[in-house]
């Protein structure tokens, strides 16, 4: 009986062992380089300077997808917020302004008040701040 015991605790050591090591494998690998960092950054001080309401807001997405995609996220803005989901604060918030920048990118002549353009940048700025923190 004491061997099955030892080879018992064995499997569920390997077992747990197994486990932290994915999970380590899967957060290092969705973590931002020093340099990823810096050049979002940079990337982000451009779009919040833009003043044009509906090109900063245009500008602010595209930093987020450029995240998303250093992330290892693939394909379109909305399959990226689909599988990055789980790791988001507020993935609502952040569909609202992918549908508010697409309505700017795809409707001619679209206005926006200034308010609405800064909630939109806003969001996408939690989220780029959130991930630079991680």
């Amino acid at each position: 009986m004491d061997a099955v015991h030892w080879f018992l605790f064995g499997i569920v050591g390997l077992a747990v062992g197994l486990v932290a090591y994915v999970w380590w494998c899967l957060r290092r690998r969705r973590r931002l380089p020093a340099r990823e960092r810096r050049r979002l950054q940079r990337s982000w001080e451009y779009a919040v300077s833009v003043r044009d309401p509906v090109l900063r807001v245009l500008e602010a997405e595209k930093v987020v997808d450029q995240l998303l995609g250093s992330l290892g996220y693939r394909g379109s803005f909305g399959e990226k917020l689909t599988a990055a989901g789980p790791r988001l604060r507020d993935v609502e918030a952040l569909w609202r302004a992918h549908k508010l920048r697409n309505r700017l990118a795809h409707e001619p002549g679209v206005r926006i008040a200034e308010k609405e353009a800064q909630r939109a940048v806003r969001t996408f700025g939690d989220t780029l701040a959130a991930f630079m923190r991680s």
